[in-house]
């Protein structure tokens, strides 16, 4: 799919594995509505604000690496994802942005079961002297 703001009932009955649905780079802002997707899904997106609302669980969501101190991460899945701050000891301020660029930067501590959601496309950023630990969960 290349294209975006469009609305798409797609059901992929057979397909090589990542092949289901492709998101290319320029696509964004796309609803997909799905109760299969075989072969799953790649999001080449480079704007990744494309959700997928399905009957099924979402498939497990890989956490990504903390990014280095004052870069920011995005959520680049189909859908909302938790974030679960495990530890955070040493961070300074934290900031998170939605996909359209407005967002906040907070000054204070992050605590150990503290959680956050990013919608597609947002951002998390964090400044620290040692990175945190987390974990991202799909819903």
């Amino acid at each position: 799919m290349f294209g975006n703001r469009n609305s798409l009932w797609l059901d992929v009955l057979s397909a090589d594995p990542e092949r289901g649905l492709v998101l290319e780079e320029p696509a964004y802002d796309n609803l997909i509505l799905s109760t299969g997707l075989a072969g799953g899904f790649t999001n080449k997106a480079k704007r990744p604000t494309n959700r997928l609302i399905a009957p099924y669980a979402p498939e497990t969501v890989a956490t990504p690496a903390v990014p280095a101190s004052g870069q920011e991460v995005a959520n680049r899945n189909l859908g909302p994802v938790q974030v679960l701050i495990l530890t955070a000891d040493k961070v300074q301020k934290w900031a998170q942005t939605d996909s359209r660029g407005q967002g906040c930067t907070l000054r204070s501590c992050l605590t150990p079961g503290q959680t956050s959601i990013l919608n597609p496309g947002d951002k998390v950023r964090f400044n620290y002297q040692e990175p945190p630990r987390w974990s991202w969960k799909g819903f």
